[in-house]
Order: C-alpha cells, then structure tokens, then sequence
C-alpha cells in the first residue's frame, strides 16, 4: 500500500514568501565600499575623504599587482575609523594601525622589512600615551618615549645603532630635569 502525501499549496506560498523577506531584509555588501584608491570618485576636502563629492564609508585599498595588496584603510563618514594595514611588496606586514574618527587609537605596530620590530606606540583619546618604542632594522633598540596626555614624562632613552645609551633624560611637568648620559655627537660637513 502506498501513501501518497499532500502538500498544502498555502505552506508553499507561506515558506516562500517568508525566503523572499529574509533575502530582502539581509544586509547585502555592495562592491562600491571597496574602492581602489586611484578611483577618479575619491577627493578630500579637509580631513574628509569623499567619494562622488559624498563622505566615504568602505575600504580604500591599493595593490602592488592583481594577488598583492599594498595598503587598505578603513572609512566611516569620511575619516579612518578602525583598523589600516600596509604591507611590504614581499607580502611581509609593514604598519598595523588603529583610528577612531580619524584619530590614532589603541596599539600602532610597524616592523622592518626583514620583520623586525619597527614601532609599537599606544593612543588614548588622541593622545601618545604610555611607553612608545622604536627599534633599528637590525633590531637594536632605537628609543623608548613614555607619554601621559600626549606629552613626553618621566625618563626617556636613546641608544645608537650600535646598541650603546647614546641620551637618557628624565622629563617632569614637561621640562627636562635631568640628563643621565650623553654621548659626544661628531658633526660632518
């Protein structure tokens, strides 16, 4: 004996009426949010980026070749706000930074091309904040700045390439009070 079942015309209609208003109500990506940055539509007004004389909001990216990407920003209401990438035509990262309404925020890295630490700096309400270190290519430590409110305080240090305290000084309510070492510097014509 075979049971044959039937379906119901209005569960048809229903469920595919239901598809077509989830499809429609989902947010799609549209292609224009990514646009390379020698697009003719980008200009600038100011700290505004625009794209058709409106303010951006997508990703400006740029290529070294069809596989490799040079750099993307990311655009809201046209200033950078949130994440920008740059990377070495070796496909080895070069910046990683942070935005907030055009603003640095948060951790900024950069490294050398053979990947050595380059910089790594800290924002906070558009302001340095915190220790800020840099780094020769050899990976020789260059200097260390420590920020509070965006301004140089308590000891600051610099060593030469050779990996030698080339200046050590120490600031305090934004004078120099102290200077711990100092190395002669030659001057060349």
């Amino acid at each position: 004996m075979s049971v044959k079942s039937k379906i119901n015309p209005a569960l048809i209609k229903l469920w595919f009426c239901i598809s077509l208003l989830y499809i429609s109500c989902k947010p799609s990506l549209k292609t224009e949010n990514y646009i390379l940055c020698a697009d003719p539509g980008l200009s600038s007004k100011g700290e505004l980026i625009l794209y058709k004389n409106r303010p951006f909001t997508g990703i400006i990216y740029a290529m070294y070749s069809v596989k490799d990407t040079l750099f993307y920003e990311t655009y809201k209401e046209g200033l950078l706000q949130g994440p920008s990438k740059k990377w070495y035509p070796n496909q080895k990262p070069s910046e990683e930074l942070f935005f907030n309404n055009g603003y640095y925020d948060g951790l900024q890295r950069g490294w050398w091309e053979n990947e050595r630490n380059r910089f790594l700096t800290r924002y906070r309400n558009k302001q340095l904040e915190g220790l800020s270190e840099f780094w020769y290519p050899s990976g020789m430590r260059k200097r260390n700045n420590y920020y509070k409110n965006g301004k140089e305080e308590g000891i600051q240090t610099q060593w030469g390439i050779d990996g030698r305290p080339h200046l050590s000084y120490e600031i305090k309510n934004g004078s120099i009070i102290t200077i711990f070492r100092t190395k002669n510097c030659v001057y060349v014509q």
